[in-house]
């Protein structure tokens, strides 16, 4: 049942993108950011004209890509068209405790942006952080992840903000912003059933056997990981913030659905690659039973697991009484500038 649900809703998404193709492109990515149908509608350099001329900035010593990294970049000689590129930092997660977890974390916004180039002209480009330590059990864990952003000439506040993984601004998302309790759970508006959300908001307990009452969607909050910014009229911009001059994709909450038995899966939302193609393994699904421990600080970037910028922080879960799990960080920002 739940494999259809999810189904259908997906969907749903994907008819109403083919059916709004000729509207606005900024209301087709925010309707449903998490379907990559969508994305084909943010501008691209020409990657085969860029060829080798682009840089990353992102945390790429430690191997956990969680922490923050900037430069100063000068457009070089000849060069005729910018892009840059922003992740926004992925949201960190808070430890688990007894029969509950955590889904995946929100990831960062990403905002893309084309401007005519000023060959000589400097730009400072800097990656957000995610929260660099893994929360302890008792520990609610932070979960902001910071804004990444470019400053320079033609650009104005062009930025993507950071992913948020609290549990309360999960549900205020998925009700329509005007829902609030101290349950964690999907379609069912009422507020006597769902998982307990624990610690600030940062996991979720079981309590009586209660299944989700649903599937909780992917959903984006209408008030946090924004993308925003725009490019003045003599770069080749509207310079307005109203305008489409920076566009991209909000950032996702992940899916989530258990039954009366605590058996499901956390379903995370995808990342975006530099192409604006799915990242190959961003959108993984994590599924437990009975006597399971699961996910937390042992899926880590330098394991090789959500190794890419922006990804929000890797699930956890526990499954018997009084036990207790390590949380996990999410991924830090990056910026990409390409040139051609």
């Amino acid at each position: 049942m739940t494999s259809l649900l999810e189904y259908s809703y997906l969907m749903k998404c994907t008819d109403k993108l083919r059916a709004d193709i000729e509207g606005n492109p900024e209301d087709i990515l925010n309707e449903c950011p998490w379907d990559p149908t969508g994305w084909s509608f943010i501008p691209l350099l020409d990657q085969t004209a860029v060829g080798s001329n682009y840089i990353c900035v992102y945390d790429n010593g430690s191997g956990y890509v969680r922490c923050n990294a900037n430069c100063t970049w000068t457009v070089p000689a000849g060069t005729t068209k910018v892009q840059f590129q922003i992740w926004g930092a992925g949201a960190s997660g808070g430890a688990v405790q007894c029969c509950g977890g955590a889904p995946f974390g929100q990831n960062g916004a990403f905002a893309s942006v084309i401007l005519n180039a000023c060959p000589g002209c400097q730009y400072v480009l800097c990656a957000g952080c995610a929260n660099c330590c893994y929360a302890q059990p008792g520990e609610s864990g932070g979960s902001v992840g910071q804004t990444s952003y470019v400053t320079g000439p033609g650009l104005c506040s062009v930025c993507a903000m950071g992913g948020c993984s609290s549990l309360y601004c999960h549900m205020v998302a998925l009700h329509n912003g005007s829902y609030s309790c101290c349950r964690f759970h999907g379609n069912d508006p009422g507020q006597a059933s769902g998982g307990c959300i624990c610690a600030s908001g940062r996991w979720w307990c079981a309590d009586n056997s209660c299944a989700s009452c649903g599937l909780m969607c992917h959903v984006c909050a209408a008030s946090w990981a924004k993308y925003c910014g725009c490019v003045t009229s003599e770069f080749g911009g509207s310079g307005t913030s109203s305008s489409t001059d920076v566009l991209g994709i909000p950032g996702v909450y992940s899916q989530a659905c258990w039954d009366t038995n605590i058996y499901g899966y956390y379903h995370a939302a995808p990342v975006i690659d530099h192409e604006h193609n799915c990242r190959t393994g961003s959108a993984c699904c994590m599924t437990w039973t009975s006597g399971e421990c699961c996910g937390g600080c042992k899926c880590h970037g330098a394991n090789g697991i959500f190794c890419w910028p922006g990804q929000g922080h890797h699930a956890v879960h526990t499954m018997s009484e009084n036990t207790c799990y390590y949380g996990e960080s999410g991924r830090g920002g990056m910026v990409r500038v390409s040139w051609c």
